[in-house]
């Protein structure tokens, strides 16, 4: 930015702090910029701390899930489920149960829902702003996991295996791979041996709640890859994925 020299007399010209003086003058003074004014956190062009994308991104009391950053703080959690399959994320202290948050997350205007089991809050359908359609044709289907598969979803084509649809299962409870560990109460327990991309070696997940026979349905979705589903497991806390490129193996506990 044009400044003067150091004996303060010469007009405007182009020397810099990284430029030595070069003693070129600018002769129309006009086209100097003014000196900048001083902005601190207390003291802006209004005298008022303006709101940035930060503050206006901060999460609200309570983590409400229909709120920017808990959505993109739940979006983040789903990704790290999808880079590691089987991992149980915590949904954090929101609001609302995990099944809601990440369909808060995932949906908009422009994708479809299928609710055959009737999961989703008729008060919650408004916020979500997506389009309902049926469980074999939406590109999301919510389900009861402990109530046997009774349909097939979209598996998407050679050319566009994109287009399959992600199915999020209701169950009553997840455990973290950890060792013999069991899920929790709640109905059948099942012990779900999985390998396969993003899962060093074999991995055991813990799962109460889920009937066999999304296992076995899942099993021929997935049967011609790149076609399939993709698995989301959730409970009253948190959430789990499970690719197409995940392989299971069952053993009932």
């Amino acid at each position: 930015m044009p400044r003067t020299c150091r004996d303060g007399k010469a007009p405007p010209h182009c020397c810099s702090a990284a430029m030595p003086c070069t003693r070129k003058w600018l002769h129309n003074a006009s086209i100097s910029s003014p000196a900048p004014a001083s902005i601190s956190r207390y003291s802006g062009w209004t005298k008022k701390r303006r709101k940035t994308m930060n503050d206006l991104m901060q999460p609200l009391p309570g983590l409400d899930v229909w709120h920017p950053a808990t959505q993109q703080a739940v979006f983040r959690r789903l990704l790290d489920c999808y880079s590691h399959p089987g991992r149980v994320e915590a949904c954090g202290d929101t609001d609302r149960a995990p099944l809601t948050a990440l369909l808060a997350t995932l949906l908009d205007a422009e994708t479809s829902l299928a609710d055959p089991h009737h999961l989703i809050k008729a008060g919650d359908w408004p916020k979500l702003e997506v389009r309902s359609g049926t469980a074999e044709h939406a590109a999301f289907v919510v389900a009861n996991g402990t109530l046997a598969a009774d349909f097939t979803p979209r598996l998407g084509t050679l050319e566009s295996p994109e287009q399959s649809a992600t199915l999020l299962l209701l169950v009553n409870s997840l455990v973290n791979p950890l060792g013999n560990e069991q899920a929790r109460s709640g109905g059948q327990c099942l012990n779900l041996k999985l390998s396969g991309p993003g899962i060093p070696g074999t991995l055991k997940l813990a799962v109460s709640g889920l009937h066999p026979g999304w296992l076995s349905a899942r099993a021929d979705w997935v049967a011609v890859f790149p076609l399939g589903v993709d698995l989301i497991l959730c409970d009253s806390r948190g959430f789990t994925a499970l690719p197409r490129t995940t392989h299971i193996e069952l053993e009932v506990c």
